[in-house]
């Protein structure tokens, strides 16, 4: 490659200055002082302005490189040079001379402006040739609608005038080229299958594909392109790759760029605006499109490549980012509406994080089998396959990745808007090979008509923070292994057949077994669920659920349940209601089958007598600990027997208020210790350790031995050091401390039912 491009350097001569032959234009200023006096420290310096990284060329008869920057002395002048209808680069006649008169090095004392120095009109900008130019009344190019074509790469450098115009070219259209791959996973090749028209300027040549580091140039003549060249060959190309011709000239964006002011006028619809890199929040623009600012990839520029299928965009956008990953961006479509795909999206690069964002809404306009929804990725496939399968995240790193996972993403099987049992496909999966998207988060994510709408049994995805996530009509919402912590703030699962569930042979709690963690503030459960929270797959209690201040309203009946299955259970606050107002026979509302159970300080209401549950609210038929702590809003239709049933319900623990402060639930209590207002000192004394604590008859009636206390009063005779206790029966109670010697007089009580 070195050996070539020197031969091909060897023949060019480096001028600006131009020889006799070729159209010319003398270029000439006053350099004298007001008595037309030389000054002996002026000079001429002229820039040639919009050639971006492109050399500059003046061709026919040979090929002569131009350089950039003159300085020309008093004496030296007129002096002749090329024309800027003359220069071309990358085959694009798009440079200004920028030229200064300069009283001495650091004094300029003229022009400093743009001028468009054309010897003919034609490929003239401004369409006005001048032979002999001098800058002493010179009109600078006005920066209209006639400013030059772009280069095949013009650089913007800083932040331009108010006032300016950026004209891309025109795009070409038609072109397609191959390439090959050698058996080292290299291109080894590049040929132009069909050179098309119209083209400009030589076309970026994209590269998509499993692969990274090939380049490709192409060239152009009359408008066709007429060859390609490989410039790199890169690594890892398992196959040929795509190769999307780009339809003209691309603008290179060089540091902090304002655009506020500026118009942008784009040269096609396949047509890269901006290449390069735009400090983040420091683009402005009233309209603008670009492919890539920073390293963030917009998947919709692939869509042509991809033949309209989203996913194969967002792979091919997930490939374009850089080794340790990125931001993909779905932009909308304009009229609204969804994105149909059938190649499953699969970013499970090691190490190479992504968050995965759409950058308009979407969401269900109208329910139905074939539901009509906006904004949405609308997974086809019905099969056993992934929309999404997320598995990139390393065992090294976790949040320390930064912001990674999905955004404002609305993802439909079929356009299914209600329930229909008919897609085995699954909506999000985190992969196994890697960590998942331990550290992630998932926010403003919907997910509809799916077998399983997120499954998870990744170990290590863990944690993933989800806000305000919304899973409908799906067979099952959530399938959540172990290990896999999930917390989740806001949203809503509705109109599923199950909202969360353990995966099939889920491990038992024994050594090494690590519980599923699941943790819910102010989340809705709607439906008809047939069990909201499934965890029966659990071989033992292997799960922890915890919910804060949810919303569960479900139409509860023989086959509508709310939880079943070993998972401890922990609920503060918030509303349990039944919406059933036939007699559909309900039998439970939850069972608890886990070592725990506790709901605390939350709202019961049932809308109908005739659903009353005939276990109870709450199935205890196992050893779980059942804390049961609510206020009864509908006393009619869930009366005291009916909260706690089942073959254990005389070891939980129960306080529910009625309706009323005056309406009290009957209680049994596990600890007699607990009681309520409704329960009154029965017993009560005044006895003296080491005299007569010992054996105290008691006079109330007990079914259950009471709980009892007792206070030491400095007031009284005697001390006490130690620590109280009591033991008591249904007919006596005994006092003792710990500490043998104390003497003390203790006031004490006992209470009970």
């Amino acid at each position: 490659m070195i050996t070539s491009l020197r031969k091909m350097l060897v023949p060019l001569v480096l001028l600006a200055l131009a020889a006799s032959a070729g159209a010319t234009v003398s270029v000439n200023a006053t350099l004298t002082d007001a008595q037309g006096n030389p000054q002996q420290y002026a000079f001429l310096k002229l820039h040639l302005n919009y050639c971006g990284y492109n050399v500059p060329v003046v061709t026919g008869g040979g090929l002569s490189i131009v350089a950039k920057d003159l300085v020309l002395l008093p004496s030296q002048l007129p002096a002749t040079i090329y024309a800027n209808n003359e220069i071309t680069c990358g085959n694009s006649y798009s440079t200004l001379w920028h030229v200064t008169a300069y009283l001495d090095s650091s004094t300029p004392i003229a022009g400093d402006l743009d001028y468009d120095l054309c010897s003919t009109t034609t490929n003239c900008a401004d369409g006005v040739a001048t032979l002999a130019w001098n800058l002493n009344g010179a009109t600078p190019f006005n920066l209209g609608p006639n400013s030059p074509p772009a280069p095949g790469f013009q650089t913007i450098f800083g932040n331009p005038t108010s006032s300016q115009v950026i004209n891309q070219p025109l795009g070409g259209s038609g072109a397609t080229v191959t390439v090959t791959v050698s058996g080292g996973g290299a291109i080894n090749g590049c040929v132009v299958t069909a050179g098309g028209s119209n083209y400009q300027s030589p076309p970026a040549l994209q590269i998509s594909g499993l692969g990274t580091g090939g380049l490709l140039y192409s060239t152009v003549s009359g408008g066709v392109l007429t060859a390609c060249a490989v410039a790199a060959g890169g690594t890892g190309y398992s196959a040929a790759p795509a190769v999307t011709v780009f339809g003209g000239t691309s603008l290179a964006i060089k540091g902090v760029l304002d655009l506020s002011g500026a118009t942008i006028i784009p040269g096609g619809t396949n047509v890269p605006l901006l290449l390069g890199n735009i400090a983040a929040g420091a683009l402005t623009a009233t309209s603008i499109f670009s492919t890539t600012i920073e390293n963030v990839q917009y998947a919709d520029q692939y869509l042509t490549l991809c033949g309209g299928d989203i996913g194969c965009a967002i792979n091919t956008a997930y490939a374009a980012l850089g080794v340790k990953g990125g931001h993909i961006v779905i932009a909308p479509k304009a009229d609204g509406s969804c994105y149909s795909y059938s190649t499953p999206i699969v970013l499970n690069t090691a190490g190479k994080y992504v968050l995965l964002e759409s950058g308009g809404s979407g969401g269900l306009i109208a329910a139905g089998a074939t539901g009509t929804w906006s904004g949405c990725l609308n997974y086809t496939p019905l099969t056993a396959t992934s929309a999404i399968t997320l598995d990139y995240a390393t065992a090294t790193t976790s949040a320390a990745a930064g912001a990674h996972g999905l955004k404002n993403i609305v993802l439909v099987n079929a356009l299914i808007g209600q329930y229909t049992g008919t897609s085995s496909a699954t909506g999000i999966m985190t992969g196994a090979t890697n960590n998942g998207i331990m550290g992630a988060t998932m926010e403003n994510v919907t997910v509809a008509g799916f077998s399983q709408g997120y499954y998870t049994n990744n170990f290590n995805s863990a944690p993933v923070t989800w806000i305000n996530p919304n899973f409908w009509f799906n067979t099952t919402d959530w399938v959540i292994g172990n290990v896999s912590t999930q917390d989740v703030y806001g949203g809503q699962f509705a109109s599923s057949v199950t909202y969360i569930a353990a995966p099939t042979g889920s491990s038992g709690c024994g050594a090494g077994c690590f519980p599923s963690e699941m943790t819910f503030y102010g989340t809705s459960f709607i439906g008809t669920p047939t069990y909201a929270f499934d965890y029966n797959n659990n071989t033992t209690c292997c799960a922890q659920l915890s919910l804060y201040s949810p919303h569960i309203e479900l139409f509860f009946g023989s086959s509508a349940h709310a939880l079943r299955g070993p998972v401890d259970y922990f609920q503060d606050g918030g509303v349990i209601e039944d919406d059933s107002t036939g007699a559909s026979g309900s039998d439970f509302w939850f069972n608890a089958q886990g070592a725990f159970f506790t709901i605390k300080d939350a709202f019961i209401q049932a809308k109908s007598a005739l659903n009353t549950p005939s276990t109870g609210v709450i199935k205890d038929s196992t050893t779980t600990t059942v804390n049961f702590s609510a206020r009864n809003n509908s006393l009619a239709s869930l009366p005291c027997a009916n909260l706690v049933g089942g073959t254990a319900a005389a070891t939980a623990t129960i306080n529910v208020l009625g309706g009323t402060a005056a309406q009290l639930c009957t209680a049994q209590y596990q600890n007699p210790q607990q009681f309520q207002r409704s329960v009154a000192i029965a017993d009560s004394g005044i006895c003296t350790l080491g005299t007569n604590c010992s054996a105290i008859n008691l006079s109330g009636t007990y079914n259950h031995a009471p709980g009892c206390f007792a206070l030491w009063d400095k007031n009284l005779t005697g001390s006490v050091t130690g620590i109280l206790s009591y033991t008591s029966s249904t007919v006596e109670v005994t006092f003792t401390s710990s500490v043998g010697g104390d003497v003390g007089n203790l006031f004490w009580g006992c209470f009970g039912n």
